[in-house]
């Protein structure tokens, strides 16, 4: 397994707005990418940082700076080299209070590991962003329980 691939894709339009690229699988494959991996590299010479989905193929999300900043337009061939992410985004830290919270709730434990990392970051930056500490232990609170709600309907 390589630790980085080198690539040529089209950047297409997504249904439903914004642009991908078409991943082969066995690109993928060579860096163990699947499925909801995040991914890092450079797009045209830029910079990025996305996930790789699967969807009747993989394609990696290109976010609009991306393009604008390499300059470049649905239908460019460009060159992508891409790395599995290992590095935490801002909001995967959870803090403290969330984990002790937690921590004395299986329920809400359980439904916390099963949750995708998307919806955990929702909670993480709706705590974090509190300025208070009455607030943040309300948004704790409020969390734990709308948590469970969500195992609940699935």
């Amino acid at each position: 397994m390589s630790d980085q691939v080198r690539f040529r894709a089209t950047v297409e339009a997504a249904r439903g707005g914004g642009h991908v690229v078409e991943v082969d699988p066995a690109i993928a494959g060579r860096i163990g990418a699947k499925h909801r991996t995040r991914v890092r590299g450079t797009f045209a010479g830029t910079a990025y940082r996305s996930n790789l989905v699967s969807r009747g193929g993989r394609l990696v999300g290109v976010h609009k700076a991306t393009l604008r900043a390499a300059g470049t337009l649905p239908g460019d061939m460009v060159v992508i080299t891409m790395a599995v992410d290992t590095e935490p985004l801002p909001n995967d830290k959870v803090p403290e209070a969330l984990a002790r919270a937690l921590r004395r709730n299986a329920a809400a434990r359980r439904a916390w590991a099963s949750m995708p990392p998307s919806h955990r970051r929702e909670y993480v930056g709706y705590i974090t962003e509190a300025r208070r500490d009455e607030t943040r232990a309300r948004r704790v609170d409020a969390s734990i329980a709308r948590i469970i709600e969500w195992a609940k309907q699935r």
